[in-house]
């Protein structure tokens, strides 16, 4: 089951004490935080959760089906505007995103995202979608291409030597599932600096993933649309998982802010991050980091 990282401390800061308005939950899931956000928000009050996995979407409607003042939407959700536009919305008064993978994706292995996976090698948050499979790259890409892949996007000390064991190991077989390349990985990496705490093969993962979905584009461009269609008042609420992103969020919180005559503000000066009772009774909860702004009274972005 996917437990919402931060859910009291994020619906709260998002909310502000309002009971009314429109929200967009960005990331559904399994609908943790759409349903604590209509709990807390009188009839009046509306949220529009966006996902782009069918099969998220059918589990969390289905949990969901006491509220009826909520729309599910399926889609990417770099599509914010033109979601709104389809909507009749002109403006919103809040938006949260819980970023990184879903434990439902993990916990299925059909999806190719487990190290322990025997499926096939896919990673895409929605297979029906138009991004290649981890796959793909794995099987296509070259050494250099995916040193670089390794490197810019995982963090991976070890970029280069894994990139050449990938494409010398395929001259021979397919690298077909997510089980036979966290077994390369591990035996490409010298035992000495294995990590008690994490898998070799977890920034690698990680990177593809990032790559597959083009996370880092889709979330430049749900900043930018989200910032765009706030209301006077409106808050974002932003939560990532690894460096990548939040340097992403941090620097284009601080972009908006330093615009001439903007009034846009940045409410956690420090990321808020889990207590170590949430991370006990979360694991996944670790790396999360919080960001929260607002649009005040006035603004002008």
């Amino acid at each position: 089951m996917h437990i919402p990282v931060l859910l009291e401390e994020s619906t709260k800061l998002l909310l502000n004490g309002r009971r009314t308005g429109i929200y967009i939950d960005a990331t559904l899931g399994g609908g943790g935080t759409t349903e604590k956000l209509l709990e807390q928000l009188d009839c009046s009050g509306r949220v529009i959760s966006i996902d782009q996995d069918l099969s998220a979407i059918e589990s969390a409607s289905r949990r969901l089906q006491p509220y009826s003042n909520f729309t599910v939407v399926r889609e990417n959700f770099r599509a914010l505007d033109q979601i709104l536009k389809k909507l009749d919305i002109r403006g919103i008064d809040g938006i949260i995103a819980d970023l990184g993978i879903s434990s439902m994706h993990v916990d299925d292995e059909s999806r190719g995202f487990a190290f322990k996976s025997n499926s096939r090698l896919d990673m895409r948050m929605d297979p029906q979608g138009p991004y290649s499979s981890a796959y793909d790259l794995i099987m296509n890409l070259d050494e250099d291409s995916l040193k670089t892949i390794f490197r810019e996007l995982g963090e991976e000390r070890w970029a280069g030597r894994i990139a050449s064991r990938i494409v010398e190991t395929r001259k021979s077989k397919a690298i077909e599932t997510p089980a036979e390349l966290a077994k390369l990985v591990e035996e490409a990496v010298p035992k000495k600096f294995h990590s008690r705490r994490i898998h070799p093969a977890t920034r690698i993962f990680l990177a593809l993933r990032i790559k597959v979905n083009d996370e880092l584009g889709v979330l430049r461009e749900l900043l930018d649309k989200a910032v765009a269609a706030l209301n006077p008042g409106g808050r974002m609420v932003f939560i990532s998982y690894h460096s990548l992103e939040d340097r992403i969020v941090k620097w284009k919180f601080r972009e908006y802010a330093a615009l001439p005559e903007s009034d846009f503000r940045i409410i956690t000066k420090k990321p808020i991050i889990p207590t170590d009772e949430e991370i006990e009774a979360n694991p996944r909860a670790r790396s999360a980091k919080m960001r929260v702004a607002e649009k005040n009274q006035g603004g002008v972005l």
